[in-house]
C-alpha cells in the first residue's frame, strides 16, 4: 500500500512542476486517509489561496491552527489569508499570537511591518524590516517586503534596487522576478518587464500572475497577436481567473473586436463563484471599452452593501468615480468619495488646519494636470498646497497659484488629502472648470527665444505630438495631413518618440532643443494650434488656454470628457473621436479627413498671431 509520505512527496513533485490539479487531488487523497494531516492541509490552503479561493484557504488553514495553536507557519498563513479576505480582526488576532510565540522571527517581522504599513506608519514598517534584514540579509521575502514599501512610498530607485537584489539572490524565484517586473511596468519599462515575466514563467510555467503580466506588457508594446495568444492560454488554463479575463478583454479592445470578448466574459462573470469580484471586473472591462454608462449600471447594485470587503468597496468606488468623471456627472463623483461629508465637517471645524494634497507616487503628470487649477476648496473655504515627488516641480513652477513642496529624495510621499477628496471638496461644475482657465503660464523669456527661432517659418504654426509606441497614435498615422500643408508643423516630442521624425523631414524638430516643460509651454504659446493624442503637451495647451485639437478614441481618460465637442476640463481644446475603439493604424481613418478640414480652415484664418489673440482677450476682459 502506498504510504502517506509517498503520496505527499508525489503531490509536492506535481506542484513543483506546475501540475496543480494533480497535486490537489493527491493532497485530498492524503486527507481522506488522515483528515488531520497538517502538511496536506497547509498545501491545500496555499493552492486555494493562489487560485483566489480565500474562503476555502481560510477554512483549511483554520483546521491546522485549531489542531496546533502554536504552529507559527499556520498562523502566518491564517493572518495573510484573513487580511486578504477582509477579516482584519481575525488577522490581527493571528498576528498577536505569532508575536507571542516567535517575537524575533522573520514571519513576525513581516506581519508587523505589513500592519504598520496598512496603518500608514511608514517609518515603523521600514524600521522593522531594516532591523530584520540586519539579522537575515539574504532573506528574499524581507527584501521584497521592503521593496514594496519603498515603491508604495514613491522611493522607486531604492525599491528597484532591492527588487534587483532579491532577483540576484534568487534568480529563478518567480515571486522575485514578478515583483521586479511589476515595478518596471509601473515605471513604463514594459520591455524590461517582459524579460522578467518570461524568466518567471521559465521557473514556473503555470504561474498565471506572471502570464497575465506578460499579456499586459505585450499589449502595452502594441504586440497584440502575441498578447492575444497568451491571454487565450491564460483563460484556457483558468476559466475563472478574473485578471486573465480582464487582460483578454483589454487586448480585444485594442484590436477593435471587444464585443465578442465582453459577451464571453459576461457569461463567465454571471456564473462566477465570486459574484461581486466578477461584477467589479466586468464593470472595469466596460470602462476600458469606453462604455461608462454600462460600468455605472453594473456597479449600482453594490452601492451601500455592507457585505462588501474594504478592497471591494475601494475598487468599486474608484471605478464609479472614473466613469462618472468621464461622463461629466459630478454629483455621482461626490457620491463615490467615501467619508466626504465627515472630512469637510472636520476641516470646517478646524479652521487653522492646513490642507495639503498628497500626490501618490504612481500618479502620472497627466492625471494631476487637470486638477492643478483647484487651488481653493469652496466647501471648506480653504486654500490648498501640494506635495509629491520632485518630478512635479517643473509643472508647479509654471502654475503661479500653486504651492508645491517636493518630497526630499529617499523619503516617502507623506499622507495628505487624497485626489478623490480634492475633487469632492472643490465643488466642481462645468462652469467652474471653464472659469479657471488659464492656470499655466509659459515663461516670458522662453517665449521670446522660441518666437525668434520660429519667426522664419510660415504660419500657421501647428505644434505636433504623438505617442512613442503602439498601441498609441504614431506620427506615421498622421502622414496624410502632413503633405502639402502651407504652414509649419513643429514637433514638441522630446522623448524616444523623436526617432519617428526621420521619415518626415518637413516637420521641425523642436524637441531637439527642448530642455524642460518651460520650453514646451513656450513653443505651445507661440503656436496657432496644438494637435495630438492624450499627452502632456495637449494638457499644457489646455491649461494655458491655447487652441488645440485632441485626437481621441471612445475609451479616452476621464479628463477628456467633452461638451459640444469641447473638453470640459480644457475648453480651448476641441475633441475629435474615432467611431470605435481599436488599433490607431485602422481607426485613424475615422478622423483623418475631419482633422484635415480643420487645418484647412485654420490656414484660411491666416494663422493669427498668439500675441494678437492675447491682446484681443485682454480687451474683451
Amino acid at each position: 500500500m502506498i504510504s502517506i509520505e509517498d503520496r505527499l512527496a508525489a503531490a509536492d513533485a506535481h506542484r513543483e512542476k506546475g501540475r496543480v490539479d494533480s497535486a490537489l487531488m493527491l493532497y485530498q487523497l492524503v486527507l481522506d486517509v488522515n483528515p488531520r494531516n497538517c502538511e496536506a492541509l497547509k498545501a491545500v490552503a496555499r493552492i486555494y489561496a493562489e487560485q483566489g479561493r480565500l474562503a476555502e484557504a481560510l477554512e483549511a488553514i483554520g483546521f491546522v491552527v485549531a489542531m496546533v495553536p502554536d504552529d507559527v507557519d499556520g498562523l502566518t498563513l491564517l493572518a495573510s489569508y484573513a487580511e486578504g479576505a477582509g477579516d482584519s480582526a481575525r488577522a490581527a488576532a493571528a498576528l498577536d499570537q505569532i508575536v507571542l510565540l516567535d517575537p524575533d522571527g522573520s514571519s513576525t517581522a513581516l506581519l508587523r511591518a505589513n500592519r504598520a504599513a496598512d496603518e500608514g506608519n511608514f517609518p515603523a514598517a521600514e524600521r522593522i524590516l531594516v532591523d530584520a534584514l540586519r539579522q537575515e540579509p539574504k532573506n528574499t521575502a524581507m527584501i521584497m517586503a521592503l521593496s514594496r514599501l519603498y515603491f508604495a512610498g514613491g522611493m522607486s530607485e531604492d525599491a528597484l534596487s532591492l527588487a534587483e537584489r532579491a532577483v540576484s539572490l534568487a534568480p529563478e524565484d518567480g515571486a522575485c522576478l514578478s515583483l521586479l517586473a511589476s515595478q518596471l511596468v509601473t515605471l513604463g519599462d514594459h520591455r524590461g518587464a517582459i524579460e522578467c515575466y518570461e524568466r518567471a514563467l521559465l521557473a514556473a510555467p503555470v504561474d498565471l500572475v506572471a502570464l497575465v503580466g506578460l499579456v499586459e506588457c505585450h499589449a502595452s508594446c502594441g504586440e497584440l497577436s502575441e498578447a492575444r495568444r497568451l491571454a487565450s492560454r491564460a483563460i484556457a488554463l483558468r476559466p475563472d481567473l478574473l485578471p486573465a479575463w480582464r487582460a483578454y478583454v483589454r487586448v480585444e479592445i485594442l484590436r477593435g473586436e471587444w464585443e465578442t470578448a465582453l459577451k464571453r466574459f459576461n457569461e463567465v462573470a454571471r456564473a462566477h463563484a465570486k459574484r461581486v469580484d466578477a461584477l467589479i471586473c466586468l464593470a472595469d472591462c466596460y470602462r476600458l471599452a469606453g462604455d461608462h454608462a454600462a460600468c455605472l449600471k453594473l456597479l449600482q447594485p453594490l452601492v451601500g452593501r455592507s457585505s462588501l470587503t474594504p478592497l471591494q468597496i475601494q475598487m468599486a468606488d474608484s471605478l464609479r468615480r472614473e466613469s462618472a468623471l468621464a461622463l461629466g456627472d459630478f454629483e455621482a463623483v461626490l457620491a463615490s468619495v467615501p467619508g466626504l461629508d465627515v472630512l469637510a465637517a472636520s476641516l470646517v471645524a478646524d479652521e487653522y488646519r492646513p490642507v495639503t494634497v498628497s500626490i501618490p507616487a504612481t500618479t502620472t503628470i497627466t492625471e494631476v494636470m487637470p486638477l492643478l487649477r483647484l487651488t481653493h476648496l469652496p466647501k471648506v473655504e480653504r486654500p490648498v498646497s501640494w506635495t509629491g515627488l520632485d518630478l512635479f516641480s517643473d509643472i508647479a513652477s509654471l502654475a503661479p497659484g500653486v504651492a508645491f513642496k517636493p518630497v526630499e529624495p529617499g523619503q516617502p510621499v507623506p499622507p495628505g488629502l487624497p485626489l478623490p477628496a480634492l475633487i469632492g471638496l472643490a465643488d466642481i461644475s462645468a462652469e467652474t472648470l471653464a472659469a479657471a482657465i488659464p492656470y499655466i503660464e509659459a515663461p516670458t523669456d522662453r517665449r521670446e527665444i522660441w518666437r525668434a527661432a520660429l519667426a522664419e517659418f510660415p504660419r500657421p504654426h501647428i505644434a505636433l505630438a504623438w505617442n512613442a509606441s503602439r498601441p498609441g497614435l504614431m506620427l506615421d498615422d498622421l502622414a496624410p495631413i502632413l503633405e502639402g500643408f502651407p504652414g509649419t508643423f513643429i514637433a514638441v516630442v522630446w522623448d524616444e518618440g523623436r526617432h519617428q521624425l526621420r521619415a518626415f523631414p518637413q516637420v521641425i524638430d523642436a524637441g531637439a532643443e527642448i530642455t524642460g516643460l518651460a520650453d514646451v509651454a513656450a513653443v505651445l504659446a507661440e503656436s496657432d494650434l496644438v494637435l495630438g493624442p492624450d499627452c502632456l503637451p495637449l494638457h499644457l495647451a489646455g491649461a494655458m488656454g491655447a487652441r488645440g485639437l485632441a485626437l481621441m478614441q471612445p475609451d479616452a481618460n476621464w479628463y477628456w470628457h467633452e461638451r459640444d465637442s469641447r473638453s470640459a476640463w480644457y475648453p480651448s481644446i476641441e475633441v475629435v473621436r474615432t467611431q470605435r475603439v481599436g488599433h490607431w493604424a485602422v481607426r485613424r481613418e475615422d478622423i483623418i479627413d475631419s482633422v484635415g478640414r480643420r487645418l484647412t480652415a485654420l490656414t484660411k484664418d491666416d494663422g493669427a498671431n498668439p500675441e494678437d489673440e492675447e491682446k484681443t482677450q485682454r480687451e474683451v476682459a
